[in-house]
């Protein structure tokens, strides 16, 4: 309750310091991306000094808007970071640092020399010894006890390769010394986290999979990230639905000419979309997300203020005059994308 409080008066703090905006301010309606970088260029180097992040580091800020706007409770896939937004990814954060600590603890014991010298962001340690730590861990995984279920339902070397692609998610990237950086592996319960939160959140019958429909009722949160990730494609809007599912069933865009003439297929035809994406179905997507962020330059602003222009009233694109009929309309709780 404490935590919940402190997290509270900090994020109404946050809003009202920094959202340019006199109605977003007393309303704390949010803070757009650029008025978030405002804050960290100020406070970065407090960042540094208590070794939160690394000096140079210039994507802080864009991750963490990136995560309160797609894997939260209250996420909601608009251009702000909302009161509710902001909240919930404190106390994420502290309970993944938590989570991280009592890592870290079993990692230098088990994978680092007994001389070891100051343990540092950038010290690093054997990917396979790694692996085999998160495989057998269960203290610092309690109360995700689904995250622990995947031991049963998939083999250890499917499990590695899921904490393998939450890494890479992170910005791990893998070498030719087969070592993972403290680096990367410290935000590793965090990104387990924010997985178990789209499953809590999107999961409504609790099968453990994400279906069509389910996924569709998700897919308005995505929705601007998936236009930016395949913006290559010249998709029209209609398709774009389609696209998330796509993913969510292969882990991957197309690549060879016959995979888009499948693609292509695929997303224009909702009957195709029959799918049950598992948790290491959707570590896939983060690091196709993780690899396609990280390939794109951060856009620039002329505003030296940071404000940027007033976002839209709504992240949902415009409801079409003529939607697909996909069979989830009836259970659908937020307008879905799907015009011609």
């Amino acid at each position: 309750m404490l935590l919940s409080n402190i997290s509270r008066a900090g994020s109404r703090l946050f809003i009202r310091s920094y959202a340019n905006e006199i109605d977003r301010a007393v309303h704390l309606i949010g803070v757009t991306q650029a008025e978030a970088e405002v804050a960290f260029k100020q406070f970065k180097g407090v960042g540094v000094d208590v070794k939160l992040i690394e000096p140079e580091n210039t994507s802080f800020m864009k991750s963490r808007f990136m995560e309160a706007n797609m894997f939260l409770g209250t996420s909601n896939g608009d251009q702000l970071a909302n009161f509710g937004e902001i909240h919930q990814l404190i106390i994420h954060i502290t309970s993944g640092m938590a989570r991280a600590d009592v890592l870290k603890q079993k990692i230098v014991k088990l994978c680092l020399p007994p001389m070891q010298d100051e343990i540092t962001p950038k010290t690093g340690v054997w990917e396979e010894c790694l692996l085999k730590l998160y495989y057998a861990e269960t203290e610092a995984y309690q109360e995700l006890p689904e995250f622990l279920n995947l031991k049963k339902q998939f083999t250890e070397q499917e499990n590695k390769d899921y904490y393998l692609s939450l890494l890479k998610a992170i910005g791990h990237v893998p070498n030719d010394k087969k070592v993972v950086y403290f680096v990367d592996a410290d935000l590793f319960p965090h990104v387990i986290q924010y997985v178990e939160m789209v499953y809590a959140r999107h999961d409504l019958n609790q099968d453990k999979f994400l279906d069509k429909c389910e996924a569709l009722k998700a897919f308005p949160i995505y929705h601007d990230l998936i236009k930016q990730l395949t913006m290559e494609y010249k998709l029209s809007e209609r398709q774009l639905p389609g696209v998330f599912i796509y993913l969510l069933k292969y882990g991957r865009p197309p690549k060879s000419p016959a995979e888009i003439f499948k693609f292509i297929g695929f997303i224009n035809n909702p009957n195709k979309w029959d799918i049950k994406a598992t948790r290491i179905d959707l570590g896939k997507i983060f690091n196709f997300i993780g690899d396609s962020i990280k390939e794109k330059p951060v856009p620039s602003t002329d505003n030296p203020i940071g404000a940027g222009p007033k976002p839209p009233d709504s992240s949902l694109a415009p409801v079409p005059e003529n939607p697909i009929v996909t069979g989830c309309e009836e259970s659908s709780s937020l307008p879905i994308n799907l015009g011609l």
